[in-house]
Formats: C-alpha cells, sequence, structure tokens
C-alpha cells in the first residue's frame, strides 16, 4: 500500500475526497485507524435486539454495540420513547466501553429501564469517558454494586450526567441508584430518587482518581439504605453545591441523607437538608461523618429532621470549617460567630416542582435564611437557575433556594418542554430570501466537482475559483447485501473548508467487518453540498455519486474493497 497522494500541490484550492489508497485501482477503508469524524448513531425502534445499527433500524442495545466499536468518541441519539431492556440473560446490561455522548430527548420523554425481570443494571460502564444527558434510567435490580448504573472504568476516566433521572435501582451491596469506582463523576441538574442499597442509596461514591466528584442543582429525594441514604461518600474528593436532599435514609440508617467515610475533603455549598432519616440520636439524619480530612459547609440548611427525629440532624466527628449556615437543631457544631443560626426553623415549603430542571424546597417569605449567606462564595445562580443574590439583598440566600417575590423580582428561568421526537426525521432546511439564495447559489452552479478514478486514487477532486462557496459537506455511505436483505450503515459525514486542500478518509466501523466475506458486492454513496459562509439557509447539492465495487480482501484490522468498472 502506497501513502501517496497523487496532485498535492500547495497554493491550489481544491479537495480531494478518498476511499484509500493502492497501487492498483483499489478501495481501502481503515477499521482500526482514527476516523476523520465522530460517528452518530440514532435510534429508530424501542424494541430491544441484537444485530447491525443502521440508518433504517437500530435498538439502542445495537447503537451501543456499534458505538463501542468505534474508533473515535461517538454519539448516541435517543428519541422519545420508553426503551424496555428485556433480555433475561445474566449480564443483559447495557455495557459502554467506548467513548460515548447518549444524547436524550429530555428526562420526560425518553425511559430506559430493565423490563426483563432478570437480576440485571441498566448500564455497565467501563470506559474513560461517557456523557449522558435528557434520559431516564430506571429499575435497574442487582445483588452487586451499581443497581441502575455501575461505573467502573479501567485506569480511571469520567462520567458526565447531565439533566437525567436515576430512579427505582436497587442493589444488595453499593449504589442503588448509581456506583463509581476509579472514576470522576460530574452531576447536574440530576434527580436520584426512589432507589435503595445496602450503602448509597442514591449514589456510593469510592473514586480514587485525582479528578474531584462534582454535583451541581440536583435533587435526591425518598432514597432508602442502612448507610448513606441519599448518597455514601469514600475515598473521594467531593463538591455538592446548589442541591437538595429530602426523605432519605431510614428508620435505623447512619447518615440519613449524607454519610462521609472519606480520607479527603468534602464541601456543601448552599445546599438544603431536610427531612432525612436515620437512627436517633446517633444516626444523623442529614450528615453524618466520622473520618477524613476537613468537611466545609457554607450557606447551608441542615434540617429539621423527619419528624421526630429533631435534634440529631448531624453526628460529626471531623475537622469542620463552616460559614452562614443554619442547623434547626444544635448538632453541627455551628457557631454565631461565623454568622451561623443554630436552634433556628428555615421555614422551608414541602418539596415540590419550583420552576428549574429538579424539585427545590422554597423558602418562606419569612425565613431566616434570606439575605443571610457568606456574600464571598456565593454562587451566582441557585438550583432553579435564578441569580444570586437577588436585587434588594446584599448577599444571597442559605440553602439551594433563592427567594424570589412572587410577580416581581427575577422568576425562575422555565426549563422548557422538550419536543418530542418519536420518529427521527431529516432535518429541514431553512430557505433564505429567494433573492439571496439565487445570487449566492448562481456561483455554486458553476462549481462542478471532476470524478477522476486514476490508477492511484479513486474519489473526487474538487476545485475552487475565488469567490465561490468555501464550506463543502461530504457525507458517505455504505451499502450491502446481507441474507437477501439490503443493508445500509453511515459511514460519516463531514464539513471542509476547501479553501485548502483536504483529503478525507472514511472508517468503516468494525462491527461490520465479520459481516463482508470475500466477493461481497457493495456500493459507496457519496454525497457533496456546497454552503457558503454566513449564509446557512443557501446550499446546493453539487454531486450524488454512487461508487461499485467488491470485497477483495479483509485484514485484521482493514477491509479493502476493489471498484468494479
Amino acid at each position: 500500500m502506497s501513502g501517496q497522494d497523487v496532485g498535492r500541490t500547495l497554493g491550489r484550492r481544491r479537495l480531494a475526497v478518498g476511499f484509500g489508497l493502492a497501487a492498483i485501482a483499489a478501495l481501502t477503508l481503515l477499521v482500526a485507524a482514527p476516523a476523520a469524524f465522530a460517528e452518530t448513531f440514532t435510534v429508530t425502534t424501542t424494541a430491544d435486539g441484537t444485530g447491525t445499527c443502521t440508518v433504517s433500524v437500530c435498538t439502542l442495545r445495537e447503537a451501543v454495540e456499534a458505538a463501542n466499536s468505534a474508533t473515535e468518541p461517538s454519539t448516541i441519539v435517543v428519541p422519545q420513547g420508553t426503551y424496555a431492556l428485556t433480555q433475561s440473560a445474566a449480564g443483559s446490561d447495557l455495557k459502554i466501553e467506548g467513548k460515548v455522548t447518549i444524547q436524550g430527548a429530555g428526562a420526560s420523554l425518553v425511559k430506559i429501564e430493565n423490563a426483563s425481570g432478570c437480576e440485571c443494571r441498566v448500564l455497565y460502564i467501563n470506559s474513560p469517558s461517557v456523557t449522558i444527558s435528557g434520559v431516564t434510567i430506571s429499575g435497574g435490580s442487582t445483588i452487586e454494586n451499581g443497581g441502575d448504573v455501575s461505573f467502573k472504568p479501567n485506569g480511571g476516566g469520567v462520567l458526565r450526567l447531565h439533566g437525567d433521572v436515576l430512579s427505582e435501582g436497587k442493589s444488595g451491596s453499593h449504589g442503588g441508584g448509581l456506583f463509581v469506582e476509579e472514576g470522576a463523576l460530574e452531576m447536574f441538574d440530576t434527580t436520584v430518587s426512589g432507589n435503595s442499597a445496602s450503602k448509597g442509596g442514591g449514589v456510593f461514591d469510592e473514586n480514587d482518581s485525582s479528578e474531584p466528584a462534582v454535583l451541581e442543582r440536583d435533587a435526591f429525594f425518598d432514597n432508602s439504605a442502612e448507610e448513606g441514604g441519599g448518597i455514601d461518600i469514600e475515598i473521594a474528593e467531593v463538591a455538592i453545591t446548589n442541591s437538595t436532599f429530602n426523605g432519605n435514609g431510614g428508620p435505623s440508617a447512619i447518615g440519613g441523607a449524607i454519610l462521609i467515610v472519606v480520607d479527603g475533603n468534602v464541601r456543601l455549598l448552599n445546599d438544603t437538608l431536610s427531612g432525612d432519616i436515620a437512627a436517633p440520636q446517633s444516626g444523623g439524619a442529614e450528615i453524618h461523618a466520622t473520618q477524613g480530612q476537613t468537611l466545609s459547609i457554607v450557606n447551608t440548611i441542615v434540617g429539621p429532621a423527619a419528624a421526630g427525629l429533631q435534634g440529631s440532624e448531624c453526628v460529626l466527628d471531623i475537622n469542620l470549617t463552616s460559614e452562614s449556615n443554619i442547623d434547626a437543631g444544635n448538632s453541627c457544631g455551628f457557631q454565631a460567630s461565623d454568622g451561623s443560626l443554630n436552634e433556628t426553623d428555615p421555614m422551608l415549603e414541602p418539596l415540590a416542582d419550583n420552576g428549574g430542571p429538579t424539585k427545590t424546597m422554597a423558602l418562606k417569605s419569612t425565613s431566616p435564611a434570606i439575605g443571610a449567606g457568606a456574600k464571598a462564595p456565593c454562587p451566582a445562580i441557585d438550583q432553579r437557575g435564578v441569580t444570586r443574590p437577588q436585587p434588594g439583598d446584599a448577599s444571597c440566600d442559605i440553602g439551594a433556594y433563592e427567594y424570589n417575590v412572587p410577580g416581581g423580582g427575577e422568576q425562575p428561568t422555565p426549563i422548557p418542554t422538550p419536543t418530542p421526537t418519536p420518529t427521527p426525521t431529516t432535518p429541514t432546511t431553512t430557505t433564505k430570501p429567494a433573492a439571496v439564495c439565487s445570487k449566492v447559489m448562481a456561483k455554486a452552479t458553476s462549481f462542478k466537482p471532476k470524478f477522476r478514478p486514476g490508477p492511484v486514487v479513486p474519489g473526487v477532486r474538487v476545485r475552487l475559483a475565488a469567490g465561490q462557496p468555501s464550506v463543502l459537506s461530504v457525507k458517505a455511505t455504505l451499502l450491502w447485501q446481507e441474507a437477501g436483505k439490503a443493508r445500509t450503515t453511515g459511514l460519516g459525514s463531514l464539513t471542509v473548508d476547501i479553501n485548502r486542500w483536504r483529503r478525507v478518509r472514511f472508517a468503516i466501523p468494525a462491527s461490520l467487518r465479520d459481516q463482508l466475506p470475500l466477493g461481497t458486492p457493495v456500493s459507496v454513496k457519496l454525497r457533496i453540498s456546497a454552503t457558503p459562509k454566513g449564509q446557512n439557509g443557501c446550499s446546493a447539492t453539487l454531486t450524488n455519486r454512487t461508487i461499485q465495487a467488491s470485497v477483495v480482501e479483509v485484514f485484521p484490522h482493514a477491509v479493502q474493497f476493489k471498484r468494479s468498472r
């Protein structure tokens, strides 16, 4: 195989789109080599099943398997629907091993649940980088760690949860909603509710990486465990900001809301912990912390605990720093000299949807928390996204909720209701005014790509004249026959600026290698369109070309296609 790029001339403005280099007219698509694009897999059905993810048919499980095989970070788009995982064999969790972003239509619209009746998690993740947004993950059940989700990357990594819901997960061990080990956690705008475990009913975090766990604008409620009803923090650096804990724990629990067993530092900033449950006097209904280096509590409401447990909000034997907090009892060690209030009712409303992505406990108009927070570390917004402090207040409020006068001041920014997308559709291009488009595209019509198969690189070369559109969108699709059925998979798309030489190489997913035996006829469909800069509503298709080929050799890391004449 030659690495020669024929015809490359600096200073000439043109584009070469190639599908491989060979001494003869052959088409080679690399499997293991890094692709020039990030693949996107769109789920098209709520059914559960395995096979090949194609443009027309792709289950969530197939999308995950395809992403695991991708050579570059991938995105899985999950439209509206309930995705019931029905495979009941042991180990039927969705296993994420690649660098993946799962992009849901919204947690209120997308639900991924264990519906198999087996002792199965929903997600088992050992990837170094995973981002999940806009989905509800529910109903996982296992005697092992991680009811809904287990995150245990080999060698460290980071899990990002943005705008998700973890609910109804059950673990016979650690982490009913989420178990984290050896990896960092970023959890924003996420609800953790109705989960149960022996330790860490909502979340168990045993992160021993150098990166801290960062939790912001989250809601933990109605999670149960013998230790750490809301969250159990062990061997981790953790920062929890603008978050609410309510109704977590159990009658014999240690640490109803938060249990801290950590050789590290934990910081609570502008949080609300109230109405949680633990063993009377000794359990610490809101916070139980007896090991570790430093616990910092600032601008935080602690209590009152659930009915009958007032006065035992905290059990602390740790290096504590505090400023401007409210303790409904007198067990947390806050001092009047640091601006804190003890034995003070924070005057909270019940947990409710008060705007924003997660539930909060609103302050009553007479709450002593209003305007009483420390100024320096005050976050810019509260749990709902309301600016801190409100006009007229010298400082922000204590707790996760910033009081705003009904009908005045800044109101919570409404979280837009996700648009239902039951069936993925092709985006529609917005048309610019006809006069503008016709003038711009008059230049594009003379912009003709030339196919020059040549003896070295079958592909497309495009020459650009001055003043013509300078952005091209290149898309390739592979089509073949399998068991008499037509199959297709997107090899990806790329937008390039053709003011300089570029060669684009598309990779074939590794998962397809074994499905393409020698002699398999294939078609590579190439579509090129042009869009002038600054006129995104104007575009023109320059070519729609299909190249016929057949499989001539399969290598461990490549599949070679010979172009048909």
